[in-house]
């Protein structure tokens, strides 16, 4: 039975006018925002991986092209289908009703917020994603819903806005199939106000099971202010290629390879003044166990702060890592 991810972009804001909806803002190692929200996910597991967005949107800001060439890049086009919608939806879940029903979804379907990073495998039944709130450093526990689990680990309550338990929903949530999703979608479509959590209780109302997986490494950019702060813990690094051709210890390449798997730092070998091909470069840093994110050759700007010293290595090591 096939597995679907849905990402729903479709709300209209009035600060979407002008700029783009932040989540197509790029994540400092080069990915769309959006497509690192899910990169923690075990993005093999699914048959479609379906993307909605507004008309008005793609319009004027050409969303389709970037998310096609995105998932190009990241060798998945196959997998993606970017829905386009003619008019704003009320909330999420008619967002995703009507991406079922463009798509003729069938299945297991996974929905995934796309403000927000977790690592979790999503089974295609009945799950919720959750965390716990006290383990987050920062964090509005009023702009979350929560859920009550009982001793056999079932989820038996899900509430917006109020703190029933340690846990919050992170984001996630799999239904065993889409008709059951239209099923309860369509009796709570009236209200004004409806949200995953509401449809989620109907079920538990009429005993659908659900269980919690809990995450790890949930990062919240629930707003913008939050992205940007988030990117901007991330750093650039210029590192000459003439002192990793001429340093090779191995303490020295186990403090590159750290700075390259904290995940906060892209690596770019600056290599000036070489006239190597970018394959030797290549061949050179491979044999030596360098890891990098990019090479990069030919003249720079004078001002480009290049690291071309050991101690200048280490003092910034230990800002970021140690």
């Amino acid at each position: 039975m096939p597995f679907n991810l849905i990402v729903p972009i479709a709300a209209d804001k009035p600060e979407w006018v002008d700029t783009a909806p932040y989540m197509f803002d790029l994540h400092p190692l080069g990915n769309l925002m959006v497509f690192e929200s899910i990169r923690g996910l075990m993005l093999e597991e699914f048959d479609r991986i379906y993307i909605t967005i507004l008309r008005k949107h793609d319009e004027r800001f050409h969303l389709k092209p970037l998310l096609e060439r995105q998932f190009e890049v990241a060798g998945m086009f196959e997998k993606l289908r970017v829905v386009v919608l003619e008019n704003p939806t009320r909330n999420q879940p008619e967002t995703i009703a009507k991406t079922i029903e463009h798509e003729k979804i069938k299945g297991p379907i996974l929905i995934k917020d796309s403000d927000n990073y977790f690592e979790c495998s999503l089974e295609p039944t009945n799950n919720i994603a959750i965390f716990p709130l006290d383990a987050l450093e920062k964090v509005n526990p009023s702009d979350k819903s929560y859920v009550a689990i009982d001793d056999g680990f079932y989820i038996t309550n899900i509430i917006e806005k109020k703190i029933i338990s340690r846990y919050f929903c992170a984001g996630g949530y799999s239904f065993e199939s889409a008709a059951i999703y239209m099923k309860f979608y369509r009796r709570f479509a009236h209200c004004d106000i409806l949200y995953l959590s509401h449809i989620i209780y109907g079920m538990l109302m009429d005993q659908l099971s659900f269980r919690p997986c809990q995450v790890s490494n949930y990062l919240d950019w629930g707003t913008q202010q939050e992205w940007r702060e988030y990117c901007a813990s991330y750093k650039t690094i210029f590192l000459a290629f003439e002192m990793l051709q001429t340093n090779k210890k191995e303490d020295f390449v186990r403090k590159i390879r750290r700075l390259y798997e904290s995940g906060t730092a892209r690596l770019i070998i600056i290599a000036g003044n070489n006239r190597l091909m970018q394959s030797d470069y290549q061949v050179c840093l491979a044999e030596a166990g360098i890891k990098y994110h990019e090479i990069i050759t030919g003249v720079f700007p004078y001002n480009m702060h290049i690291i071309s010293e050991e101690n200048q290595l280490n003092e910034l090591k230990q800002k970021i890592i140690d």
